[in-house]
């Protein structure tokens, strides 16, 4: 199949201009972002201003009118030690009157028909036709059984939740902002005051530390040069694991030139060479200001420096105003060196009275010679906040 195909009066075919108003119309119930009076400037930086080229988008129309979409950024992704061109599908919808098998429903004359499903497995076909290696998805629950239907593997990863309160107040008021009112928000309120109480007291003993002995640098598009890049080949050939590539184009657009949320990318400097990365958001709410730190990394041996970067960093955030300072990491050895550095610094996990937190992760390898062993194993897959959303 190439990129159109009809079945019935529901026609499958790639995105072409002028398609933009109704794409964000079916969008924008669901990415707020999309509300916007900019939304069309925000949809092009997402989808046809993304690091590696413009995504692969599929549309689902019927009499002209899109009720369907799916696409799928390109970008360059880390398989064990080596780097392979990947893809990240983002933007599943359709049109809840087209939602389900709607062969009967429109009289379509196949068997059964899934707008999703074959959004999806059309975006196979041509991906795989332009070289694409590996695609992967973080997706609701709503969307998550139809991708697995059309072909994905799917691991429900558990993430690790972290917050540092500054304002334990304000800290425990967001944290469980959204548990129903009852016992179990009382409990986890009660629970959760004690351990910011503790939080603060490590911090302070941790305070009476030495001071950094580096250099800390905040980033620009002009600071993504060799030294940037000696460190990001450094790091894939010192970490097997699957992870995206954090390659200049892709820094540039995820975090430098984001239009919906401001991103701060800062860097351990040691003569010149660079050894640990921090990327920062600020977010505001109806509790004030907090951030999130949404990437970090950091070369074998050198992960004091890490730890020193976020000590910077978070005394930064501090005199600006922000009430905490949060983050999640996936389930894996990458990651728990960094849960333990985030320990030391005061960061703690919140008791929430849900057993797990876990993320649904998506995976469709398209080169046969990627390692499907390695890929099955959700402890090999490195994932931060920052790869969850395109504009997180």
């Amino acid at each position: 199949m190439d990129g159109n195909s009809r079945v019935g009066k529901i026609k499958l075919r790639e995105y072409a201009v002028g398609d933009e108003p109704q794409i964000i119309g079916l969008l924008k119930d669901n990415w707020t972002y999309l509300r916007r009076d900019d939304a069309l400037s925000i949809w092009r930086w997402l989808y046809s201003g993304s690091a590696h080229g413009r995504a692969l988008i599929f549309l689902g129309t019927h009499d002209e009118k899109v009720i369907g979409h799916y696409a799928m950024f390109p970008l360059t992704m880390q398989f064990g030690t080596e780097v392979v061109k990947g893809g990240k599908a983002e933007g599943s919808a359709v049109h809840p009157d087209y939602r389900g098998d709607i062969a009967e429903k429109f009289h379509l004359g196949v068997k059964s028909f899934r707008v999703l499903v074959e959004l999806v497995q059309l975006l196979f076909e041509n991906a795989q036709r332009n070289g694409t290696s590996l695609i992967y998805a973080f997706p609701n629950d709503a969307a998550l059984k139809p991708q697995i239907r059309a072909g994905y593997s799917y691991h429900p990863i558990v993430v690790h939740r972290r917050v540092l309160p500054i304002d334990s107040a304000k800290t425990v008021e967001l944290t469980y902002s959204k548990v129903p009112q009852g016992l179990l928000r009382r409990v986890v309120t009660i629970a959760g005051r004690a351990r910011c109480s503790l939080a603060r007291s490590n911090r302070r003993r941790a305070a009476e530390g030495e001071a950094p002995g580096f250099k800390v640098r905040r980033m620009t598009t002009d600071h993504l040069d060799s030294r940037y890049e000696d460190f990001l080949q450094k790091y894939v050939r010192e970490n097997r694991q699957i992870t995206t590539n954090r390659d200049p184009k892709y820094v540039r657009w995820r975090f430098l030139d984001n239009p919906v949320i401001r991103h701060e990318v800062v860097v351990a400097d040691r003569g010149g060479e660079i050894t640990a990365m921090l990327v920062t958001s600020a977010v505001e709410s109806s509790a004030g200001r907090y951030a999130d730190i949404v990437d970090l990394l950091a070369l074998k041996g050198y992960e004091s420096d890490l730890a020193d970067l976020i000590d910077e960093v978070v005394g930064r955030l501090r005199k600006e105003g922000c009430f905490c300072v949060r983050t999640w990491l996936s389930d894996c050895e990458q990651a728990h060196k960094y849960l333990r550095i985030l320990r030391r610094a005061g960061f703690i996990n919140l008791p929430t009275g849900v057993k797990k937190a876990r993320l649904h992760l998506i995976y469709r390898m398209l080169d046969e010679k990627l390692d499907k062993g390695f890929a099955a194993d959700p402890r090999n897959w490195y994932i931060t906040m920052a790869f969850t959303e395109g504009t997180s």
